[in-house]
This record gives C-alpha cells, sequence and structure tokens, in this order.
C-alpha cells in the first residue's frame, strides 16, 4: 500500500478508469435514424401481413351476426342465479 496522507489516495491501487460516455447523437441525426427506423419496421410489418394473407392458415373466419334479442333473457337467467348465490 501507497497512500497519500494529504489527499487520502492509494498509489498502487487506483480506481478503475471509466470511459466518457459517448456523445449524444444531435436532433436532427436522432430523426433521421428514428425515421429510418420506422421504414425497416413497416416493412417488417408488411412482409409477415403479406406471408400471413398467402397462408391458407391464417384466413379470417365468418363471424357470425351476435342476437342481442336472444342474449338479453340468458343474461337476465345468469343475474337472477348469482343473485340467489350470493343471497
Amino acid at each position: 500500500m501507497c497512500i497519500d496522507k494529504l489527499s487520502s489516495y492509494d498509489l498502487l491501487n487506483l480506481p478503475p478508469i471509466v470511459p466518457p460516455p459517448p456523445p449524444k447523437p444531435q436532433l436532427q441525426e436522432q430523426i433521421k435514424l428514428t425515421k429510418a427506423d420506422k421504414k425497416l419496421v413497416l416493412a417488417k410489418l408488411m412482409m409477415v401481413c403479406h406471408d400471413r394473407l398467402k397462408n391458407a392458415k391464417f384466413k379470417p373466419e365468418e363471424v357470425k351476426s351476435f342476437d342481442v334479442a336472444g342474449a338479453i333473457p340468458d343474461r337476465l337467467e345468469n343475474l337472477i342465479a348469482q343473485e340467489q348465490l350470493d343471497s
């Protein structure tokens, strides 16, 4: 050990040297990078969507229309049953 009495600095065990952080890019450079990233993401998204549309496994299904008038009595029965269980 070799410690300076005035500053209490250990000359033999130096602290790790940390390089300074890289400078932040200017606003114009950040905008350019963001736009380039956006184009890349959109291209990948378009490719994935195109592949999914070609694949027959991912074809959209036809959805049956919802019968509101028929659902009301079913929901009322469920609510009455729930109320009886809570009592």
